[in-house]
């Protein structure tokens, strides 16, 4: 694979990255808020995805010896590129699905409270690995790496970061809607 092809999929997986994480933005009230979630997610998993399909590749390029290597000054780090390893490392959660409020049974509705309280440690987990995969790029490379190079690191994880938790509290939304639904039908 050619290294402009490899750039050109890294640039679609953030791409990928950022659509899902302004897609509820875009697709507005037109669109179902467990169809918003499910899209959104869709295009965040398969833009973590391609990073991880991409990164894989530089992974098996075959390198050269350190001793044949010419005397020139060290070629920059991309950190963005070392750090996508790391976060496709740590595990999205899938979000749970939700019973119709309308037609839900108490149970049902308590089952799905659990499984989203399960969520959302699993979306914390998530978001520390993201955030210690960062920190431990930069802390690693920061001091041989330019000031926009680190830079573009952060961004890289805010964004997988904020994508996360924008995930979750779409879930989290729609659970809420669900059990006022579910409320409505069941006054005490």
């Amino acid at each position: 694979m050619t290294l402009d092809y490899r750039v050109a999929l890294l640039a679609a997986g953030v791409l990928l990255l950022l659509a899902a994480l302004v897609g509820g933005r875009v697709l507005g009230t037109q669109v179902s808020a467990a169809v918003r979630t499910g899209l959104r997610l869709g295009v965040a998993v398969l833009g973590v995805a391609l990073l991880a399909w991409t990164l894989r590749s530089y992974r098996g390029a075959p390198t050269a010896p350190l001793a044949a290597a010419p005397a020139h000054p060290a070629m920059p780090v991309d950190l963005v590129r070392l750090a996508s390893a790391d976060v496709a490392a740590c595990s999205l959660p899938s979000a749970p699905s939700l019973p119709d409020g309308d037609s839900a049974s108490l149970q049902q509705m308590a089952a799905a409270r659990q499984a989203f309280e399960a969520y959302d440690a699993a979306t914390a987990a998530y978001t520390q690995c993201v955030d210690a995969a960062i920190e431990r790029v930069a802390k690693q490379q920061g001091s041989s790496a330019s000031a926009a190079d680190v830079h573009s690191l952060r961004t890289f994880g805010t964004t997988a970061h904020n994508t996360a938790i924008e995930q979750e509290q779409a879930v989290a939304d729609h659970l809420n809607g669900q059990i006022r639904a579910y409320k409505a039908k069941h006054p005490k």
